[in-house]
């Protein structure tokens, strides 16, 4: 594994979480508030409004019932790179927005209330977000001021909360006392006690900040999101790198097709010459026989990506869905028919345990069509789908095998 320097353009998607009322969005709408006394810009909010919670708790019914119903992103632009923070629903009836919002984050804030602890949805979140792969988790205890920032009270917590991750391949890389409802924490440590240690904006710009990851023993690859026109160029392949690394001169070949085509260059904002890292998002110019469709995964030659119709996988289900019933599959920037041939297993190695709300189980997918698939141990990304009844998300899982 190669650890390459953060760039100035950095991004980071944080999915923030946890029981209801402990306080995850009021913790946004404080650090809002804060970044906007300092000019730091951001996505349009009512930075005046009187509660913080009310930043990012935007329907009329959460304003009255003060509790989040529906995903909500709040984007900071810093001088250290771009920062989207993901206010997912703390209830247990909206587990469901809780999959979706978890599958486009890389680290987890998880809010424990220091005057509550671990309460039900702390834990059906917790396992959620290791099931979605963030393996990343900053604790944020909240409500410090309820127990008049006792150190013993917040140092409780910390291996209580680090055993919901035990054995799911995420952990707690950092604790962060807070007071969200008045700012203390978030941005200054002024009124903290000396042991609080950094703020929630320091453990932020220290995942921010964190090099990027690449193994070289994995092939380049890119997943076609679509085509884009710019003025004076020709037209080009946006998408994701999803492994390895993509450059100026890379040969790339189409995975389970034959068409070859070499990368002329890359374009991102700002514009840099250097190769493109897992996790960017970036405009290829290509020259082959014809641009990718969307969907398509391009990879390096000699790489071996198998296309797959059937493979075993771990999904946690919202509704009970028949066996042979037709669902949408959708994986990075492609849906396509699917359907549970049949259940291997229940509870799919504990590792989300049952909260009565999610059936949990190991199934063999079957497709109408291959497409490329990697276990989600291997490549997060090509390993990870969401399953649709209609327009109703039925289940989200990862491929296994």
């Amino acid at each position: 594994m190669v650890s390459l320097p953060p760039q100035p353009d950095a991004c980071l998607a944080c999915v923030v979480a946890g029981h209801v009322d402990h306080g995850k969005s009021t913790l946004i709408g404080s650090l809002a508030h804060e970044l906007s006394r300092v000019g730091i810009p951001m996505g349009a909010m009512d930075v005046g409004a009187a509660d913080p919670a009310f930043f990012t708790d935007r329907l009329q019914e959460e304003r009255e019932g003060r509790m989040t119903v529906d995903r909500a992103a709040v984007r900071f632009d810093l001088p250290e790179g771009h920062l989207t923070l993901i206010d997912v629903p703390g209830h247990a009836e909206f587990l469901r927005s809780m999959l979706t919002g978890a599958t486009q984050a890389t680290v987890g804030i998880l809010v424990v209330a220091a005057d509550e602890g671990i309460r039900p949805q702390t834990v059906a979140h917790a396992k959620l977000m290791a099931f979605c792969g963030i393996r990343r988790i900053i604790l944020a205890v909240s409500k410090m001021d309820c127990v008049d920032w006792s150190r013993e009270a917040c140092e409780r917590l910390c291996p209580q909360v680090g055993e919901l991750f035990a054995g799911t391949g995420s952990a707690v890389v950092t604790v962060v006392p807070v007071a969200a409802p008045d700012g203390t924490n978030i941005l200054e440590r002024s009124g903290t006690p000396a042991w609080c240690g950094g703020t929630l904006l320091d453990a932020l710009l220290a995942e921010l900040r964190q090099p990027a990851a690449v193994d070289a023993s994995q092939p380049a690859r890119f997943a076609v999101q679509g085509m884009l026109r710019l003025p004076g160029l020709p037209f080009l392949c946006t998408g994701r790198v999803v492994g390895g690394r993509v450059g100026p001169g890379d040969r790339l070949r189409e995975v389970g097709g034959t068409a070859a085509f070499e990368v002329k260059r890359i374009h991102r904002f700002p514009e840099r010459p250097d190769a493109a890292l897992p996790g960017e998002n970036v405009a290829l110019e290509l020259a082959g026989p014809s641009l990718p469709g969307r969907g398509t995964v391009l990879e390096a030659e000699g790489g071996e990506t198998p296309c797959l119709a059937e493979m075993r996988a771990r999904v946690a289900l919202l509704d009970s869905v028949p066996e042979e019933r037709w669902l949408g599959c959708q994986w990075l920037y492609q849906i396509m028919p699917a359907r549970i041939a049949h259940s291997t297993t229940s509870d799919s190695h504990g590792m989300l345990g049952d909260f009565g709300i999610l059936n949990i189980a190991g199934i063999v997918l079957s497709m109408a069509a291959s497409r490329p698939v990697i276990p989600f141990g291997e490549c997060p990304e090509l390993g990870r789908f969401v399953l649709w009844s209609e327009d109703r998300m039925v289940g989200a899982g990862i491929v296994v095998k």
